[in-house]
């Protein structure tokens, strides 16, 4: 397996999924305590878990590790991840599990009556998975007269088992913005701002037959995100996106350039089986964009991380572009 180490010599200690890859791991509470644990680089989320109920008493059911604001598997390997040795995760209780929250909505007019909504959460939850779950137009929910930041999470903000949120739209004025399709057709779109980028790719597929999950659509060399907005993106009236479809093909080994949208080209020796999903790893330090951040695109096609280099010949020299996900 590829090392996780930076190869610039800076000392810095990666985990990898490794047998004897052992290290020291810090845990931080909800009350703020922090833990240190001994661990491996082949130990999945779980076996950590039990490590700490060990130490804290705390269930392994009830746990949920955090690490740069995502949350781990349990089937995660620790090893996968670009985590260095000591490190801290955030760990957050579930609490008794499930609760209860009500979520009052506005009167909107036709398309939005007022009506209270009752969801079942879980206190480690954020507020846009919140959002996500009312499955109604949503943009601002307020608790205790403060507007809620999509990233807190219902615990962050000390929202308990039967409190009331209330939910406001705002009002939006559709606008232009066009699609291109590698430069040889442009469609017109009437879009709002808070539009997602979902919302966007069905649209096109309405129009156009692209299937949604075959679309890669690009703003300012930026690949664009599902779960964002126009207006997250700084998609303005008249913006124009470029629209890539994704391949799901590939073949062959031997010497593969990677350039960036800095103009760098380096170099790699790739097998014809390795996975996108694995060269993403072997190149993320020699184009210094980490692994989960990365697209590779090759024939104007956006690569899927399950297919090989030979299911989508790629022969020897070819070039594949890098590109920088949003995040």
């Amino acid at each position: 397996m590829a090392s996780l180490r930076k190869p610039n010599g800076d000392g810095v200690d990666y985990f990898e999924a490794e047998e004897n890859d052992y290290g020291v791991i810090n845990v931080i509470t909800a009350i703020g305590k922090t833990i240190s644990l001994q661990v491996k680089g082949l130990d999945t989320i779980s076996s950590i878990k039990f490590k700490i109920e060990a130490q804290e008493d705390v269930p392994c059911r009830q746990q949920k590790l955090i690490f740069n604001e995502m949350l781990l598997q349990d089937d995660d390997i620790l090893g996968n991840f670009c985590i260095k040795k000591g490190s801290t995760l955030k760990l957050m209780r579930n609490s008794k599990g499930f609760m209860h929250i009500f979520i009052k909505t506005p009167d909107c007019g036709r398309w939005l009556r007022p009506r209270t909504l009752s969801l079942e959460v879980e206190p480690s939850d954020t507020i846009g998975s919140v959002k996500t779950k009312m499955k109604c137009v949503v943009d601002v929910l307020i608790f205790n007269e403060i507007v809620l930041d999509d990233t807190d999470t219902l615990a962050d903000l000390n929202i308990i088992n039967g409190s009331t949120l209330t939910s406001m739209v705002k009002y939006v004025i559709s606008m232009q913005i066009f699609v291109s399709f590698n430069s040889r057709k442009t469609i017109t779109l009437l879009v709002n701002p808070t539009d997602t980028i979902t919302k966007l790719k069905s649209m096109i597929e309405l129009l156009e037959g692209v299937p949604v999950n075959e679309q890669v659509l690009i703003f300012n060399k930026v690949v664009l995100r599902d779960t964002g907005t126009l207006s997250d993106f700084h998609i303005n009236r008249k913006s124009t996106l470029t629209l890539m479809r994704r391949s799901r093909k590939s073949k062959e080994p031997m010497k593969i350039f990677f350039k960036t949208l800095t103009g760098e080209t380096v170099s790699k020796i790739i097998k014809p089986s390795d996975t996108v999903d694995r060269i993403k790893t072997l190149i993320q330090y020699k184009v210094q964009i980490p692994h989960h951040e990365q697209e590779l695109i090759f024939n104007e096609m956006v690569l899927d991380n399950n297919g090989t280099l030979a299911s989508y010949n790629i022969n020897n020299k070819s070039t594949l572009t890098v590109m920088r996900v949003s995040g």
